[in-house]
């Protein structure tokens, strides 16, 4: 989901209308979130080229539940836990020294049951790894020569291999890698123990979180685990302007393109009833994170709304005060024959890639189906567009118009849509240019102004 201020940076995706969704249907059931549950999403999973915080190897100094390892095993397991010795300590660094780039940091402790003992390994994957999907058999596949082979434990598939004559077990909630090494019952009962008690808990409204980088590929795949949460108050790049679990139960369908629709609905009016004012006329950047099929099939129930200012590149910027209640000061009311490039405003005589035509209404009376919403918006400013632009034939260069549709909860709220357009090459990539659009005077620049693409 996206602002007008970033609606630039995403024109072509929203010709297609992907999204689809029935108003008056209560197929996806949105509830406040006090369960654990969660991942499309926003972001990037591919990381940035950036320089990883280094992981430490010696022996913890804090307390065992550092990660939720005293609260996972805090059942009647009959397990016992304490520090890791050097030599425990040694095997598992040794092994995890190919990946420590992907850690942001571990702790090792043994767990004892019944004179048994078994390693155990708790690491959070640095933001971009969070919550994505098949990290413990990535994780494994890296980490082992032999064979690898998933199985059952805890009613969770996990990951084991058998080297180094010990069992090596990977299970990752969204937030935490587990690895668990040792003898086979003894690493599969303290590993159950961990499923059973680990407690996975998702963003909620009014969070601020923190990440380093700034950009949006920072962010992590899942809105869960509170590493980045700061105070609102320090320095931080996003805020959460609301949470909620999506479906009705574990057992519930994956409810499918319908599924868009509706969370832009419960995104735009967290927004207003949070930030203050409609998304689409605000500075603020605003995203919300989803399952996909896959992360839905897995148990990923999750919806978060993320609303952060964005940096010239559309990145969020880092602030040091929280958005909550500041809707009035990021409104934004655009001007007919305004300029923009990358999202913010520019001189039309500069380079830019978007022009500002105007505003239309809403051209049906009931609100449809979300992908029949989208194709009515666009179909609307196409329209206007005709009668009010001046026509250019210009080779490899076409004019494309197009708007933020209305979500659910925007229809209810009235208002008019907001029609803006770029110029596109055959491709269908966004092109540089200098001029109106609305005057005919826009003229494409080429690569030695930098300029092919916006």
């Amino acid at each position: 989901m996206i602002t007008r201020a970033a609606v630039m940076l995403v024109a072509v995706a929203l010709l297609g209308g992907a999204c689809s969704g029935t108003a008056d249907e209560d197929i996806l059931t949105i509830s406040s979130p006090e369960a654990t549950s969660p991942v499309v999403t926003a972001p990037p999973t591919t990381p940035p080229t950036t320089t990883l915080p280094q992981t430490s190897t010696t022996a913890p100094q804090e307390p065992p539940d550092r990660f939720g390892l005293a609260d996972a095993l805090a059942v009647d397991t009959g397990i016992d836990t304490g520090p890791a010795s050097v030599s425990q300590q040694a095997l598992v660094t040794n092994r995890l020294e190919s990946i420590t780039g992907l850690l942001r940091d571990f702790v090792i402790q043994t767990a004892t049951v019944d004179d048994g003992d078994a390693i155990i390994l708790v690491a959070a994957p640095v933001p971009y790894l969070i919550g994505v999907p098949g990290l413990p058999g990535e994780i494994a596949g890296q980490l082992h020569s032999e064979a690898t082979e998933t199985i059952a434990v805890g009613g969770v598939t996990v990951t084991r291999a058998f080297s180094n004559e010990r069992w090596w077990y990977y299970w990752a909630s969204n937030s935490r890698l587990f690895a668990v090494v040792g003898d086979e019952n003894v690493a599969e009962v303290a590993l159950g123990a961990i499923v059973a008690g680990h407690d996975d808990p998702i963003w909620a409204a009014g969070d601020c979180l923190l990440f380093d980088p700034p950009q949006l590929a920072a962010m992590p795949n899942a809105p869960f685990g509170t590493d980045n949460i700061v105070d609102c108050g320090q320095p931080h790049t996003v805020e959460v302007s609301g949470a909620a679990i999506l479906g009705d139960g574990p057992e519930a369908a994956f409810p499918g393109d319908e599924m868009g629709g509706k969370s832009r609905a419960f995104c735009d009016r967290a927004f207003d009833e949070y930030i203050g004012g409609s998304s689409r006329r605000s500075d603020l950047g605003q995203i919300s994170y989803l399952p996909n099929e896959a992360e839905w099939l897995e148990g990923d129930r999750y919806l978060a709304c993320i609303v952060f200012t964005q940096d010239a590149g559309g990145d969020p910027a880092v602030v040091d005060r929280p958005y909550a209640g500041a809707g009035a000061e990021f409104s934004i009311v655009p001007n007919v024959g305004d300029c923009y490039s990358g999202g913010s405003e520019a001189a039309c005589t500069a380079i830019h890639d978007t022009d500002y035509l105007g505003s239309v209404d809403f051209p049906l009376d009931a609100y449809p189906p979300y992908s029949e919403a989208v194709e009515a918006s666009n179909e609307a400013c196409r329209s206007f567009a005709n009668d009010t632009i001046i026509a250019r034939d210009v080779p490899d260069a076409r004019v494309f118009v197009f708007t933020i549709p209305f979500s659910a909860y925007e229809f209810e709220q009235g208002g008019q849509l907001d029609c803006y357009a770029s110029i596109l090459d055959g491709s269908g990539s966004r092109l540089g240019y200098r001029g109106s659009i609305l005057d005919g005077t826009w003229s494409t620049v080429g690569p030695d102004e930098g300029g092919l693409e916006a």
